[in-house]
């Protein structure tokens, strides 16, 4: 799979980078929300990882940009250190899911998106 992780923390990148690498995924990092949405235009990713809070643009206007313009859109996941009620809220409310947990959540939401790519190629 082809996975854009947009974080503003090196560290986060570096990490979900090297994870994903490790599963054998193609992983593109990016700093901002704004760099997301360029990246998105140039590239198509069947999976977005996407900080929520970030400087330039947040990760919720990023998503909302990047669901718009691409058809079928990535599947689009928020992955951040802010697990208030509200920010849960704003996240399902604009129709994606929070933080994979561990990485068994993640290859589990990886896993999902391959087979529903698959599922529309057979189509």
């Amino acid at each position: 799979m082809k996975i854009l992780v947009a974080d503003d923390h090196p560290v986060n990148r570096n990490m979900m980078k090297m994870l994903l690498g490790a599963l054998g995924h193609t992983v593109d990092v990016v700093d901002d929300g704004a760099q997301a949405c360029a990246a998105t235009e140039a590239e198509v990713y069947d999976l977005v990882l996407m900080d929520l809070h970030m400087p330039v643009m947040d990760g919720l206007e990023a998503i909302s940009i990047i669901g718009s313009r691409q058809r079928p859109p990535p599947r689009l996941v928020v992955v951040t250190a802010d697990h208030t009620v509200d920010s849960r809220a704003e996240c399902f409310a604009s129709g994606v899911q929070t933080k994979p947990i561990d990485l068994a959540k993640l290859a589990s939401i990886i896993a999902l998106t391959i087979e529903k790519a698959d599922l529309a190629q057979a189509v």
